[in-house]
């Protein structure tokens, strides 16, 4: 099922849905970006991102992640519903597409169900012909009891896996010039949370095996829920940004060195929301983009 081109509406958008390996699989396409997700062992999890357009073959895209989905964090987004984190466990409902409610956009709509809890959702992802995708669930309390939405990230997944040994992008070949164990990604955000300071963007190295974005600033949101995350092995970025005014977190895991995985969420006291019987409520909106920028990092 493909959409190329939304008539009367931008084009260079692209929303398509087949199996990939026995996987019930979806493709977003807008301006340059092309991002595939798909549903493994009851999992929904990333398989890549391009900045440049590239479609994987389905060949290739069979065996994507090339990861073992069961042991890293490769889920497209995180729900917890009374205490219980819903990271697995999901059946396909079906997939979709629908008129966005902006002039000029679109949206594909994957629903899945929960074979645990009484929990349907629906992840939408929006595009415009611009490189910038849009990301945002509908969860559904389908049982007849109110449950507690403790925590959730409309969006999360890996952002790159880099190679044993860095690479000159530019030439595709091996850069031997990037110095042993120096942090391979650092991200760049808005460190000031009060007024005046809204400017304050510094960068900071990614060192650790996670690192955590914190913004518990009630009532003095000048800190803006945006990042830029950067590859110093490749020169790529990765652009962030969390459409909510209030309290947020963003935090970055590195597993094994070289592959990099993150996810954005609203932070408050749980539970977020009680969701009622038959009651759906949706996420705020994450913005995902990968770029190919390449740099030369100053001294």
């Amino acid at each position: 099922m493909t959409d190329q081109g939304i008539p009367g509406e931008p084009l260079h958008t692209e929303i398509s849905y087949y199996q990939s390996g026995g996987r019930p699989t979806a493709r977003y396409v807008s301006g340059s970006t092309v991002y595939e997700e798909s549903l493994e062992n009851g999992r929904w999890v990333d398989l890549y991102w391009s900045a440049a357009g590239q479609v994987q073959r389905e060949n290739l895209t069979a065996k994507l992640p090339g990861l073992n989905s069961s042991r890293y964090p490769l889920e497209g987004f995180q729900l917890e519903m009374d205490g219980q984190l819903l990271h697995n466990r999901w059946e396909h409902v079906g997939s979709s597409r629908r008129p966005g409610l902006r002039v000029g956009t679109a949206e594909a709509v994957v629903e899945l169900r929960h074979a645990v809890r009484p929990v349907n959702l629906k992840i939408v992802t929006r595009v415009d012909g611009s490189p910038v995708l849009a990301r945002y669930l509908e969860i559904t309390n389908t049982g007849k009891s109110p449950a507690a939405l403790s925590r959730v990230a409309s969006w999360s997944g890996r952002l790159w896996s880099n190679p044993e040994r860095p690479i000159d992008s530019a030439k595709m070949t091996l850069n031997p010039s990037f110095p042993k164990g120096k942090p391979q990604f650092r991200v760049g955000f808005f460190a000031g949370e009060k007024w005046g300071e809204e400017g304050d963007f510094t960068w900071h190295d990614i060192v650790d095996d996670a690192f955590s974005l914190r913004r518990f600033a009630t009532g003095r949101a000048f800190g803006s829920p945006y990042v830029i995350v950067e590859n110093r092995v490749t020169g790529q970025r990765f652009f962030l940004a969390l459409a909510w005014s209030g309290n947020y977190g963003i935090d970055f895991d590195v597993c094994d060195g070289k592959h990099l995985y993150a996810s954005v969420s609203p932070m408050a006291p749980a539970p977020l929301r009680v969701v009622a019987p038959g009651e759906t409520v949706s996420s705020p909106e994450v913005n995902p983009t990968s770029g190919n920028q390449q740099r030369k990092e100053r001294p």
